[in-house]
């Protein structure tokens, strides 16, 4: 049984990093919890987990690394994009490498068309197939768009360079490894090139007049695919995009004829309350 003193039990371990990593909400709760609980609670692969504020997939991602079968509701569009990508099982490794070398020639291509330099030394040695494309139109973003962000949210340099980026992802055919490369870029944003802080509420840092896209975005983009290599999802985990309270407007029939609420007999569903959160656990019959 996992044991963790009050101190150390809301931090993020070494063992927590590997694909959680790729998008995390400021609000949740570190993955170990839910070991903690999966232990604590006895489940076995005859179980399921429903998750009805599933967020960025902490749950849905640890509870298929522990082979258990998942499902997650989440109605945040971007909280429920993260969690989507993190669950998804079927990424190959090699096609993921072979877009990453297409993606890293095409943005230095696109940045020497407009004058960009970054001076950091190229620490990326990477071969691609896939012919390289040079970006010679930045797109502005729209009206709407721009009153959506809040106001020196990003400064414009790092903006132009994450337009630029994001319109080579774009060009991308395969609509799962456009997705992958997209939670990157929005990793990227947050972590390096947006004016953000976090703590616990979001606020505005000093701006960022430049930042060093180049490097800064391969090393999340190639950490996340050394994830996929070291660690393995095994069983399935679907997040669906809706509002938990109202589960049958979300989940497919077939699912909800499985949620037992109230439970009938002892054991049917277990409710754990864990940082904030809900799982309700029921056996798969």
């Amino acid at each position: 049984m996992l044991a963790f003193n009050n101190r150390d039990r809301n931090r993020v371990q070494s063992k927590d990093l590997p694909i959680h990593g790729w998008y995390q909400f400021v609000l949740g709760y570190p993955p170990h919890l839910v070991r903690y609980y999966i232990e604590k609670f006895g489940l076995s692969q005859k179980d399921v987990i429903l998750d009805p504020f599933a967020g960025t997939g902490t749950t849905l991602v640890e509870a298929s690394m522990s082979n258990l079968v998942s499902w997650g509701v989440e109605a945040n569009p971007i909280t429920y994009f993260a969690s989507k990508i993190k669950t998804y099982r079927n990424y190959n490794i090699n096609t993921l490498e072979n877009y990453l070398g297409y993606i890293f020639d095409s943005i230095k291509l696109s940045y020497k068309y407009h004058g960009i330099f970054e001076g950091t030394l190229d620490p990326f040695t990477l071969q691609t197939s896939l012919t390289p494309i040079t970006v010679t139109k930045i797109d502005k973003i729209s009206a709407e768009q721009e009153r959506m962000i809040p106001r020196g949210f990003i400064s414009p340099r790092p903006l132009s360079k994450v337009l630029i980026i994001r319109e080579i992802i774009e060009k991308i055919e395969d609509i799962n490894v456009r997705d992958f490369f997209k939670l990157a870029l929005a990793t990227f944003i947050v972590k390096d090139a947006g004016n953000i802080s976090f703590g616990p509420e979001i606020g505005k840092t000093k701006s960022k007049e430049d930042v060093d896209s180049l490097y800064k975005f391969m090393t999340i983009a190639s950490s996340m695919i050394s994830d996929l290599q070291k660690t393995k999802l095994v069983a399935e985990s679907t997040p669906y995009f809706g509002d938990a309270r109202n589960l049958s407007a979300v989940l497919p029939r077939y699912l909800l004829r499985k949620v037992k609420y109230p439970a009938h007999r002892a054991g049917h569903l277990k409710t754990i309350l864990a940082a904030r959160e809900i799982f309700l656990v029921h056996d798969g019959t």
